[in-house]
This record gives C-alpha cells, sequence and structure tokens, in this order.
C-alpha cells in the first residue's frame, strides 16, 4: 500500500474517532514525524473520506438492488438511471464479495413480504411491488413470487 494511502485512511480513522484536523496534525506530527497543516489534513480527508463514502454506498446499492432483481447488468442499468454511477464490472465484484449480504437482505424482504400479506397491507400487486422497493427501484416480478412462495 502505497504511503499517501495510508495517511489518508489514518487521517479518516482519526476523524471518525472525533479528533479535529487540528488534533490530527498534531498526531500526526508527534507520532508519526509527518507535518501537516490542519488544511492539508482536511484535504486529504475531504478526497480519501469522499471514496470511502461512495465505496460504501455503492456496495449499499447492489447489495439492496440485487436482492430485488435476477439480472446484474439490468440492476446495473437501473441503478444508474437512478444517480448512481457504477459500473458492470464494479457491481459483479461487489455481487461476488458481499453475496451473503445479498442473502441476508433477501431473508429480510422475504420477512417483509409475509408481514405485508399477513396485515392485508396492500390492495394490489403492483402496490406490493412499490413497498418493496429500494430508490424507486421495484422489485422483479418473478423474484417477488419466489419470495412469496418461500
Amino acid at each position: 500500500m502505497n504511503r499517501n494511502l495510508i495517511l489518508s485512511n489514518k487521517i479518516v480513522d482519526l476523524r471518525n474517532e472525533g479528533y479535529s484536523f487540528q488534533e490530527i496534525s498534531d498526531i500526526l506530527a508527534s507520532e508519526y514525524g509527518i507535518y501537516k497543516t490542519r488544511q492539508a489534513v482536511y484535504s486529504l480527508y475531504k478526497r480519501t473520506g469522499g471514496k470511502i463514502q461512495k465505496e460504501d454506498s455503492d456496495i449499499e446499492d447492489v447489495i439492496n438492488v440485487m436482492a430485488l432483481k435476477s439480472n446484474l447488468k439490468e440492476a446495473c442499468r437501473e441503478l444508474n438511471e437512478k444517480g448512481s454511477n457504477i459500473k458492470y464490472g464494479k457491481a459483479y465484484k461487489i455481487f461476488t464479495n458481499h453475496a451473503d449480504r445479498i442473502e441476508s437482505m433477501k431473508e429480510e424482504i422475504i420477512v417483509k413480504i409475509q408481514g405485508y400479506i399477513k396485515d392485508k397491507a396492500f390492495k394490489s400487486l403492483v402496490e406490493l411491488k412499490e413497498k418493496i422497493s429500494y430508490k424507486g427501484i421495484v422489485i422483479d416480478e418473478d423474484i417477488l413470487l419466489e419470495y412469496y412462495y418461500k
């Protein structure tokens, strides 16, 4: 791992622990012999922190949408229509690395569906599909039926 990435991750970790940018600057100087102004620390944090948040957002998007869809390419297309900017290759990597979380999300959706059915909380299949949605992306009908019969 390169030095700048290690430094950036350390800054993000310290900031997430509640340290101010000046305190982080002081820690870097005293513990690591790295002298950065608080403005430089802030700049590194914003660049790295944003990337980490974007990565987490992409992971959550793929996990949630793949619990609703049967086709990864279609899921990517719909996510991108809703404002995401995720490429198929990245989505595939997330899909394969987080299969267990996708399965957990599917189980949560099955419980929701069972609750909606028990409570008679919908009047039509369209309304149920809208209730089981993520960022305006509705569940595929074949997936909904699969979950219904589990």
